[in-house]
């Protein structure tokens, strides 16, 4: 559906450029991502982390320590290193497969790429992690076994006694972290899902009753309002991954001043607001800030029952002086009304 936007491609605003080239190209995102030699070196060193990092997180989910902590992270890429150790030497032992040899070119291609979602780019290659840990956990058992037999000097003994406890105090940390850390917290984020994915079939129920074919829309979910209404429809703003790289909340603030450009360039008439929409952004308290600065002046055409999702009229914002943008209470389709 973003087909029809292409003659507008070139126009004026950060906001809109960043979003347009996130939809149409990844190279020059990437560039216009990274433009310059410290952002590189930032992305570098910060997606090496996380890939050192990925095949102990895939194996002791969730991470002990999830990378915030200094000793959860030397912790989890020493993990990793036994992991990768343990394909190497699989791998010497019975044959080099095609798999071992892809995954160095694709982590290296995963190491310079601007998003660091290691979790999801290595998921191809779990199986080898998990057979790369049984292997080195065997050979580790082989080892301890070997120091405990009678003939083996008694500091070679005590060496292996506390090498074996240390990795059952590991085993057993990591049980109790997964026990504490996942099962909790998977019911209430189920829940928090689908009771968000009702509301927003809510709205999309009005779009369709109430917005012609031709009506475009704003929507961080842009694809889902397509496939649930027909209508097309953008993000509001793609970031740039500087701001997370480099810890820089000034890059964030100056994309968050362009927030409104693709809405302008695209004439949307409306903009679908969810309670989720920014939850995966770097730099969340001031999204939300700015996003409350800018609902505090739209008109609102409709709230979902629980009000977790709402539609504002943009309308304002295509006019030259904004005259129509109003901070008074709007009015609203009750709660209850037929959707």
């Amino acid at each position: 559906p973003h087909s029809q936007f292409s003659g507008v491609a070139n126009a004026d605003g950060l906001g809109w450029r960043e979003t347009w080239l996130f939809y149409t190209s990844y190279l020059d995102f990437w560039k216009l991502c990274v433009p310059r030699a410290d952002v590189l070196l930032a992305m570098l060193a910060e997606n090496l982390r996380l890939f050192l990092e990925a095949p102990a997180s895939s194996c002791l989910f969730p991470t002990l320590g999830e990378g915030n902590a200094y000793f959860g992270m030397l912790l989890g890429v020493t993990l990793s290193a036994g992991i990768l150790a343990g394909v190497v030497r699989q791998a010497r032992a019975q044959e080099w497969k095609p798999i071992h040899f892809i995954f160095p070119l694709y982590a290296a291609v995963a190491l310079f790429w601007n998003y660091g979602l290691m979790d999801r780019f290595l998921l191809l290659f779990l199986p080898l992690f998990y057979a790369g840990l049984w292997v080195e956990a065997k050979h580790l058992v082989s080892m301890l076994r070997e120091n405990f037999r009678p003939a083996r000097p008694l500091a070679d003994k005590v060496l292996a006694g506390i090498l074996g406890l240390g990795i059952t105090s590991l085993l057993v940390s990591a049980a109790i972290h997964y026990r504490d850390g996942i099962p909790p917290v998977l019911p209430s984020a189920m829940a928090r899902r689908a009771a968000l994915a009702e509301e927003k079939r809510q709205a999309y129920d009005w779009i369709r009753q109430n917005a012609d074919p031709g009506i475009r829309f704003i929507a961080y979910q842009d694809v889902i309002l397509y496939f649930y209404t027909g209508r097309q429809a953008m993000r509001p703003i793609a970031f740039s991954t500087e701001a997370f790289y480099k810890k820089d909340e000034k890059v964030l603030r100056r994309d968050l001043a362009g927030i409104t450009d693709v809405a302008r360039h695209i004439g949307a008439r409306y903009w679908v607001a969810a309670e989720d929409d920014f939850d995966l952004e770097t730099g969340l308290p001031l999204i939300e800030r700015r996003m409350a600065q800018l609902k505090s002046v739209l008109p609102v055409v409709f709230r979902s029952r629980g009000n977790k999702v709402q539609l504002y009229d943009l309308n304002c914002l295509q006019q030259p002086d904004r005259s129509d943008c109003r901070a008074a209470r709007p009015v609203l389709f009750p709660a209850s009304s037929p959707l």
